[in-house]
């Protein structure tokens, strides 16, 4: 009998540790990257921020490749969202032919309600950005009027 009780009590430790250890962990930030470049270079470029944003640990990483017109097209037109994302970041089509110097992380108002994760993740995306893409800006919706714009279009259908 007592090694019943010794043995529940261990199952009930062994259970509290493991949810309090659930609850440290922070949620990952649920990023999509959409892809309007078409070169080789730039596509390895994406292919290399995909994978060293993955290895930070804080995103859960989808990705799309979409053709458009004009880099200032709605970038994700005709498409429904499976589920809303944190953060999108729109390498638009003008970096292939060096019409366009930024790069699009597009979210919600960034202001104190924003969960402090996805906070984080923008500055990594920043960081990540001048060293995968150097002389390219990584502009968010503070920055700049382009990335509110699109912002706002997918918050509405969304994606946000």
């Amino acid at each position: 009998m007592r090694s019943r009780w010794v043995f529940l009590a261990v199952v009930l430790f062994l259970t509290a540790s493991v949810a309090a250890t659930a609850e440290d962990v922070p949620p990952r930030v649920r990023l999509l990257l959409v892809d309007e470049t078409k070169t080789l270079e730039n596509s390895m470029r994406v292919q290399v921020l995909a994978s060293v944003a993955k290895k930070t640990g804080q995103f859960e990483l989808s990705a799309t490749i979409v053709d458009v017109v004009s880099s200032f097209d709605h970038p994700l037109t005709g498409q429904r969202p499976h589920t809303a994302y944190d953060v999108i970041v729109v390498l638009p089509k003008g970096l292939d032919d060096d019409t366009l110097n930024q790069v699009w992380i597009l979210t919600r108002p960034i202001d104190r309600d924003m969960r402090p994760e996805v906070k984080t993740a923008i500055a990594i995306l920043h960081g990540l950005g001048q060293k995968v893409f150097p002389g390219i800006s990584f502009t968010d919706v503070t920055q700049d009027l382009i990335p509110g714009y699109f912002a706002a279009l997918l918050i509405r259908e969304g994606w946000l």
